[in-house]
């Protein structure tokens, strides 16, 4: 989730290689650090109004279920600490559900993809 929205911030910025610090063509555009420093964050809610999607995620999120459930499940209970946590502390089951809400078809990755 936060790698595809950061690519989705990347191409609307016009900048392939953001994170990559020895890129010269990036290395030469003003103020370059900032937008790195700025975009370095693992909250998916800054991160989706930075992509310019959070309007259209409101308005989607009301009759796509996936967006929906991924707004109460992903944007308010996802912390980046959740990262480090030890396999087998989610049940089977959420996480099944998880991956489902972001891989299938309407799901949250090809939305961030195609918008």
């Amino acid at each position: 989730m936060e790698l595809t929205l950061k690519a989705k911030i990347c191409d609307r910025l016009g900048i392939p290689n953001l994170f990559d610090e020895t890129d010269p063509t990036s290395n030469s555009i003003a103020g370059i650090g900032e937008i790195r420093k700025a975009l370095k964050t693992h909250n998916l809610f800054i991160l989706l109004i930075f992509s310019g999607l959070k309007d259209q995620f409101n308005k989607d999120k009301a009759t796509n279920m996936h967006l929906a459930i991924a707004n109460s499940l992903l944007f308010r209970s996802w912390n980046e600490n959740a990262r480090y946590k030890p396999c087998g502390h989610m049940a089977n089951k959420d996480v099944e559900k998880m991956i489902t809400l972001l891989s299938e078809d309407n799901g949250f990755l090809s939305w961030i993809e195609n918008n």
